[in-house]
């Protein structure tokens, strides 16, 4: 479809969203404004429940955090900070567009929004995979991750890396390195539809380096863990009493780093499958259809899940120290 309204500054280019509101999605028989006010609600009280929950989350850890001061404890902080500003802004600004029945915020807040979602999102994956690799640490090398407790600079470094992380991910489309455009006619991102060489290096990056190395590194850390706890059942067997109660303390931890990994996969899972259907087949099969519905029925649960996946985190970390210190009395 030719662009009649659009606007392009240098390298940047932006749809403008009225041209947007004539997508492939419009057209769908079954869509309607209804379909808008629907997802507009849900939306929202996702982004309530998410700014309640998650700013909740970070006030009760830094009011107690000289009782719960340790590395572990100022992650799930930072977590919970990265996921409550995800909620807030992005949120607020998706649900108030659903309702609209457009963008409303112009280009400037397209890119601001889009720039937030990707920073945020992707200081969030972070945050979970340095928690995994945090937990293996203390698992695995007890003694140790006991003294390198006693260092701040280490948790400041821990703290700083997945923001860091956020920030090279997010940033170069507004350098030119992809760019930030409308999706659908009532959110932005990345411009997944692009077939520039450049702008496919960088959805590939995306790809790899915020779902598939996480997600990697997450199975793998919580595998060591796991096997970590089996190996020191057989080298401390104890009594029967104690092997059947470390035996289902080791079923509930399974069950306690599967949910962490499904859910983790449940969120981000339709972001990377329709990233890659936009880079591996024609732009013309990928419609804006499965990037806005996948996008809208995953953003109402993302802004939840950081106090889920903090408690999950936290009660699996509780049975896996239970099981090590009464296999070693």
């Amino acid at each position: 479809m030719e662009n009649t309204s659009g606007s392009s500054e240098g390298h940047f280019y932006y749809t403008s969203s009225s041209d947007v509101i004539q997508t492939p999605l419009s057209q769908i028989p079954w869509y309607s404004d209804s379909i808008d006010i629907l997802f507009g609600t849900m939306l929202a009280l996702g982004t309530g429940v998410g700014v309640v929950l998650n700013f909740s989350v970070f006030g009760m850890f830094f009011k107690h955090r000289r009782e719960f001061n340790s590395r572990t404890t100022w992650l799930l902080m930072s977590l919970a900070l990265s996921d409550g500003l995800m909620a807030l802004i992005g949120g607020t600004m998706f649900s108030i567009s659903s309702f609209s029945h457009g963008w409303p915020f112009k280009d400037e807040g397209c890119i601001f929004y889009a720039f937030t979602m990707y920073a945020t999102g992707c200081t969030t994956i972070c945050h979970l995979t340095i928690i995994a690799i945090d937990r293996a640490l203390a698992i695995t090398t007890p003694i140790k991750y006991r003294s390198w407790r006693k260092k701040p600079v280490l948790s400041a470094v821990a703290i700083s890396i997945p923001w860091v992380f956020g920030l090279l991910l997010a940033v170069p489309p507004l350098a030119g390195f992809q760019r930030y455009t409308y999706e659908g006619r009532t959110s932005c991102s990345i411009d997944w539809l692009s077939q520039a060489p450049m702008d496919i290096v960088y959805t590939f990056i995306m790809f790899i380096a915020a779902y598939f190395v996480p997600l990697t590194i997450m199975i793998s850390c919580y595998g060591i863990i796991f096997t970590t706890i089996k190996a020191s059942g057989k080298k401390f067997p104890g009594d029967e009493a104690s092997a059947v109660k470390r035996r289902k303390i080791e079923i509930q931890l399974a069950k306690n780093f599967f949910l962490i990994v499904v859910v983790y996969m449940l969120f981000w899972s339709p972001y990377a499958i329709v990233s890659m259907w936009g880079v591996i087949w024609r732009p013309e099969c990928h419609t804006s259809t499965g990037s806005r519905i996948s996008s809208r029925s995953c953003q109402v649960l993302i802004y939840c899940k950081s106090p889920a996946l903090c408690f999950g985190q936290q009660g699996a970390q509780k049975k896996a120290e239970e099981i090590l210190r009464n296999q070693r009395e």
